[in-house]
């Protein structure tokens, strides 16, 4: 189903790519600490086994910090894939790291390909697959 008017940006955004995976508002969980003890108790609470940080996230903690509590540390270093961005009919010189709606406006259903594409491109640096971890995206 479409998602309703009181729906976020983010959900629309998730209906038009296909992701189906629920999401959930860490102010919902009612979780305390900050940076990286909050981003741990929300794992804790939402019973999750693995957490997939990005990049940033590295540098400020990391897995031994998650592992004390049973929750693995996993970084995605996600590769950010480049497609093509017109204006009108013109092919433009690629600009990175625009919004969704760059993306989405360019290559409509294709967008989710383009997007999963850079995870592909990825080598991971602690030999987790992305296949192994469970995902419904």
């Amino acid at each position: 189903s479409f998602p309703t008017r009181r729906s976020s940006d983010l959900d629309c955004i998730c209906h038009y790519l296909g992701i189906t995976t629920p999401l959930v508002r860490s102010n919902s969980l009612d979780v305390q600490g900050k940076r990286e003890e909050k981003l741990r108790n929300i794992c804790k609470k939402v019973n999750a086994s693995d957490y997939l940080a990005n990049n940033a996230t590295g540098n400020y903690t990391g897995q031994d910090f998650f592992q004390e509590e049973g929750v693995g540390f996993h970084l995605q270093n996600y590769q950010h894939p480049q497609y093509s961005q017109r204006n009108k009919n013109d092919l433009l010189a690629f600009k990175s790291h625009l919004s969704i709606v760059d993306l989405w406006f360019n290559h409509g259903a294709e967008s989710l390909a383009i997007i999963r594409y850079g995870r592909a491109q990825a080598a991971p640096n602690d030999g987790v697959s992305f296949s192994s971890m469970q995902t419904s995206m």
